[in-house]
């Protein structure tokens, strides 16, 4: 009876439990799929202080649905929350964002990525380097060093305006813009010796050394003397640094050069000191040396002048020398910057005797005037009956701005001498010479009265010649010296207006012929002789009745018996005349009184284009 209980009780269990898994298995549901959420990173560079915006992903449920998800951003266990999907990272380290989603089914999925900020790079060399460079003055250095090193502290600067930049990057510039400034070559100087060393023939004559430096104020030159020679260019003996100072000589010069080696460049620095003569009394044997502007401003009688350097006039108020009818000679140095107005305007005013000037250099003049100007002389006149003679060798007019303007009465405005006037009844001998000179710039002349004339010439502005037997102007060029003309040239008034290449109005006159017609003499004076001029540029003259402009003269004049010759003077200069009744040539217009005079033009021509307007 008990066995087969318990068989019973086996048995309804088993079956129980078989219905039990039946009705399992017919009644459970299969469960969904989780959402998904494309994985993303972040591998930019981020600093501390960036505002940094947050990747975007795509979430998706099991269906395909888009899903949006929420964001979050966490430093450690600190959280922070995002502003228009951006957050600002204040700490250095890994910054952690999470997007989370949940679909319909309530089934939710996270995904997360990294953001790493580092701390900014320490640029504090680079600055104090770039501040030590900011500091540098170019003139002190080489150009071609310099120039380099403002490429490498340019590129510096970019780097450093980039807040984002790499330590690698930092350190890049710091060693270019360091190497480049170790390369700088800093310029040398020998420092001018102060004093004024002069000497008397047979004097034992000390040189001294002067300092040298450099201009960073750091590096140390040495001194050498190379030599001293006399004014011949001879080289002097010199023992234990004297010489003596032989007769004949107005100057020594010493030349001095410092070698110094930077960088792994060796550079030389030069400088030339004079040893002038001494115990000077105004003879070309012992002339006056001119080291300043009052000392030019000062010159008077009859005396030899040299200039001892070149000499700077600006900011000066010049007057012209007063009683002066000696020499200077420009010893090849410059006159520079001379900034004057007036009536008469020029390095000389009137200039009534006699006066040489050679070998100067008049450079960068800047003359205003009303009535006449010329950068060397503003006129010449000689209206007494003595012998007078102006020479002028070997100067240079370089970058002259010169104009002459005037709302009433005439103008003259010349490269070299505004007008030049000469009438003596007696016989004598009068000479104007320029020779081996040479003018560049603007000349103008205006003369804005109705009657008023303007004349305006690459070297004289207007010149007139009355009287017996003269030479009176003479360009003649000295073996392989050029006279040259390079020059814009203009004269406008309200009746005539004359501009030239050479000369605006050349007027010859023979007094004694004129005077005495019965006594004619046995041949032509000569009055003019033009040899071997170049002249460029251009020539324009405009009035509102008669203009003359040529290429080497706007008008020429002749009266009684006179000879000009003009040989080898060549020309490629524009001409321009325009006025009611315009005249322009290629090289002049002629007019003769009668058939006495003789005017004789050879190898020359101009190539420049004339132009002729007339106006109504």
């Amino acid at each position: 009876m008990t066995k087969k209980l318990t068989k019973i009780l086996i048995l309804s269990f088993s079956i129980a439990l078989a219905l039990s898994l039946i009705a399992c298995t017919a009644t459970e549901v299969p469960r969904a799929a989780p959402p998904t959420i494309d994985a993303v990173t972040d591998t930019r560079d981020h600093v501390v202080g960036d505002s940094i915006d947050l990747r975007t992903t795509t979430a998706r449920d099991a269906g395909g649905r888009a899903l949006t998800p929420d964001v979050e951003v966490f430093f450690g266990l600190t959280q922070i929350i995002p502003i228009n999907n951006r957050f600002t990272a204040t700490t250095a380290g890994r910054y952690m964002v999470r997007f989370s989603v949940t679909d319909a089914n309530g089934l939710s999925a996270t995904r997360s990525y990294y953001v790493t900020v580092r701390a900014p790079t320490d640029t504090h060399n680079l600055r104090t380097l770039i501040a030590q460079a900011d500091a540098l003055d170019s003139g002190v250095y080489f150009d071609a060093y310099f120039d380099d090193f403002v490429t490498a502290r340019t590129a510096a600067r970019t780097a450093l305006a980039d807040a984002r930049i790499a330590p690698d990057a930092v350190q890049y510039a710091y060693d270019t813009l360091k190497s480049a400034h170790e390369k700088l070559v800093p310029i040398p100087v020998i420092q001018p010796l102060e004093n004024r060393l002069t000497f008397l023939p047979g004097d034992v004559v000390r040189v001294p050394f002067p300092d040298a430096y450099c201009l960073d104020g750091v590096t140390v030159a040495t001194v050498a003397r190379d030599w001293v020679r006399d004014q011949a260019g001879d080289t002097v003996t010199v023992t234990d640094a004297t010489f003596t100072a032989a007769a004949g000589n107005w100057w020594y010069s010493a030349r001095f050069s410092a070698d110094f080696t930077y960088a792994g460049q060796t550079v030389t620095a030069l400088y030339t000191y004079k040893i002038y003569l001494g115990g000077s009394n105004g003879s070309e044997g012992h002339p006056f040396f001119i080291y300043n502007a009052a000392e030019l401003m000062s010159m008077k009688g009859d005396n030899y002048y040299v200039l001892a350097g070149d000499l700077d006039l600006t900011g000066v108020f010049y007057r012209q020398p007063q009683g002066f009818y000696g020499t200077l000679d420009g010893a090849g140095y410059a006159i520079t910057n001379l900034s004057m107005k007036g009536d008469i305007v020029g390095l000389f005013g009137t200039v009534t005797g006699t006066l040489n000037i050679v070998r100067l250099i008049l450079c960068g003049f800047e003359l205003e005037g009303s009535v006449a100007a010329g950068a060397l002389i503003a006129e010449v006149e000689f209206t007494e009956p003595r012998t007078a003679h102006v020479q002028i060798v070997g100067v240079e007019v370089k970058g002259l701005n010169l104009t002459v303007r005037s709302a009433t009465g005439d103008v003259y405005a010349g490269g070299l001498i505004g007008r030049i006037f000469i009438d003596i009844p007696e016989d004598f001998r009068n000479l104007v010479t320029i020779a081996g000179s040479g003018v560049s710039g603007v000349i103008n002349a205006e003369s804005h009265d109705n009657l008023g004339m303007a004349f305006a010439g690459g070297v004289v502005g207007y010149y007139y010649a009355q009287a017996p037997f003269n030479e009176l102007i003479s360009m003649s060029i000295l073996e392989t010296t050029a006279m040259s003309i390079d020059a814009d040239i203009s004269a406008g008034a309200g009746f005539l207006a004359y501009a030239g290449g050479l000369i605006g109005l050349y007027h010859a006159h023979n007094n004694q012929y004129a005077f005495y017609p019965q006594q004619r003499p046995p041949h032509s004076l000569r009055f003019l002789a033009v040899t071997n001029v170049e002249i460029a540029g251009s020539v324009t003259a405009t009035s509102a009745r008669t203009a003359f402009a040529g290429g080497l003269f706007g008008y020429v004049n002749l009266y009684f018996s006179t000879t000009s010759t003009i040989v080898e003077a060549v020309a490629d200069i524009s001409v321009i005349a325009t006025a009611r009744n315009a005249i322009a040539n290629s090289l002049l217009e002629l007019r003769r009184f009668d058939n006495s005079s003789v005017f004789n033009i050879s190898f020359s021509e101009n190539s420049g284009l004339v132009t002729r307007n007339s106006i109504i």
